[in-house]
């Protein structure tokens, strides 16, 4: 009863409830060839954003984002064609309890960690402000903190008719394939 996606970047499960997803495209000349300096520098439009929300948030490497010591984002990155893919996810609210019936974390993963249970290294913004916060407004502070971290202006706009058909061409040939979703 649960959708699975292969993503581009390959990488462990991600569970998608509630939170936000956002990609960025970025020249690969003009981020560091360091992967964790590349990550940090990327991620700092999401701390940024966090901060326009009243949350204190910071870089984990290789590629989180952490309130205090529990993890709000998680990021996967590529470089293709001269270009870096960065995407990843920003928690709004989630319900750990079905979050972990469905993924498997390894020991290894948790082992470095000061925890007991991975369901103590997550948390989310609805959790951290102690209230509902409205998609738009999350997604507004969002743009500001990617717009200043990476000194540039960002819009939202709509696809063009011709992306919209790609995207549904691409989607259906490659994307939706069992051979896709399931190929290592």
């Amino acid at each position: 009863g649960v959708d699975i996606v292969r993503r581009y970047t390959g990488g462990g499960a991600v569970f998608h409830e509630t939170e936000i997803t956002y990609s960025i495209i970025i020249p690969e000349k003009e981020v560091a060839k360091d992967i964790i300096e590349s990550y940090s520098y990327i991620c700092q439009g999401i701390i940024l954003g966090l901060k326009g929300l009243g949350i204190k948030a910071t870089f984990k490497p290789i590629n989180d984002v952490v309130v205090d010591t529990k993890k709000i984002s998680g990021n996967a990155q590529t470089r293709k064609m001269g270009v870096v893919l960065q995407h990843g996810t920003i928690l709004v609210n989630v319900d750990v309890e079905k979050m972990f019936s469905l993924l498997r974390v390894s020991k290894e993963k948790v082992s470095d960690k000061d925890i007991k249970n991975v369901r103590e290294r997550v948390t989310w913004i609805n959790r951290e402000l102690n209230s509902e916060v409205a998609l738009v407004k999350i997604e507004e502070c969002l743009i500001q903190g990617f717009s200043k971290a990476l000194s540039c202006e960002l819009k939202q706009g709509a696809l063009t008719f011709e992306e919209l058909r790609q995207a549904l061409l691409i989607s259906t040939e490659k994307y939706s394939t069992f051979e896709w979703n399931f190929w290592r």
